[in-house]
């Protein structure tokens, strides 16, 4: 089943899955209406997306993490969900994302998958700078375009896997990264990485901890996939590890039946929001939640 009516971006960053995760989106989508880039840092990525769906001008721009492993229909099932919306709410819509359901964090969550209406994408590339130092510039976009009055649209649905099938030196980048971004659920993360008896969460854990030890200052998006490969082979050499062999057409087949098994779950109401200001110190949720997180963490670290 073909959808005519999207261009699909894939964002790539020499993830094991890259041509996997394009021959799934090549179930539903012709080959024509298929981009994959290789731009970094990753804010550049964003704007090459932005600029090639408002050029190829389709109804709707999906933009695909290459770690993502859509489930069968995906594409199709989003842009219905869309489609469904009530009118006010579907003509100033930016963004809509489902789930994925997340190998590093264990469970589903939005990551790696935005569908975006292409006519709002014009509006939004003026947030997007390629120069920026922030480690999350597209979703910055959301809050900027909220303000502007449109649509986040957050969906519960399920719609494949997420950092499942990774190499090696993906997953300590990984970890590496998660470190500077998602330092507030320290707790919660290493909790689960030290209770998965799997060799793919021994390289997040050395990720982490090299992030937390390393004198580096600069930002993880200048840090080189050569230069992350060094570090990762440095630290198997102690982890008396060897790097996963490419995926073959054996993978390939169960690694979508596995990601019909994982996504088979009974789907979950909307969310939508507007940007509505807070009188609030806008830290303060941050602090609280890196307090908890760090107090669950060394009540853990006691009983060891």
């Amino acid at each position: 089943m073909h959808c005519p009516e999207v261009t699909v971006v894939i964002r790539a960053a020499g993830e094991r899955t890259e041509a996997l995760c394009r021959a799934l989106v090549l179930r539903e989508v012709a080959e024509k209406d298929v981009f994959v880039l290789h731009e970094r840092p990753f804010a550049r990525a964003v704007r090459r997306n932005f600029e090639i769906g408002a050029a190829q001008g389709k109804p709707w721009t999906l933009a695909v993490d290459a770690d993502v492993l859509l489930r069968e229909g995906a594409i199709s099932q989003m842009i219905e969900r869309v489609k469904n919306l009530p009118s006010a709410i579907r003509k100033k819509t930016y963004v809509y994302q489902g789930r994925v359901h997340c190998r590093v964090f264990g469970q589903p969550r939005r990551a790696g998958l935005h569908l975006y209406q292409t006519e709002t994408l014009p509006t939004a590339l003026k947030f997007v700078d390629d120069k920026t130092a922030d480690i999350r510039p597209e979703s910055a976009t959301y809050t900027l375009m909220q303000k502007k009055g449109f649509y986040h649209i957050r969906s519960n649905d399920l719609y494949g896997l997420h950092d499942y099938h990774q190499s090696y030196a993906a997953l300590f980048r990984n970890g590496f990264f998660q470190a500077r971004k998602h330092l507030s659920q320290a707790g919660t993360l290493l909790e689960y990485w030290t209770t998965e008896a799997h060799d793919d969460f021994r390289v997040l854990l050395a990720g982490w901890n090299h992030s937390l030890t390393t004198r580096q200052t600069h930002r993880l998006e200048r840090v080189g996939i050569d230069e992350i490969k060094a570090l990762t082979e440095q630290a198997f050499q102690q982890l008396n590890l060897f790097e996963k062999p490419p995926l073959t057409a054996t993978d390939t087949a169960r690694i979508q039946q596995e990601t019909e098994e994982i996504c088979t779950v009974a789907p979950r109401p909307f969310q939508w929001q507007r940007h509505r200001h807070r009188r609030v110190f806008p830290g303060a949720d941050l602090l609280r939640q890196t307090g908890n997180q760090l107090e669950k963490l060394g009540k853990k670290l006691q009983r060891v």
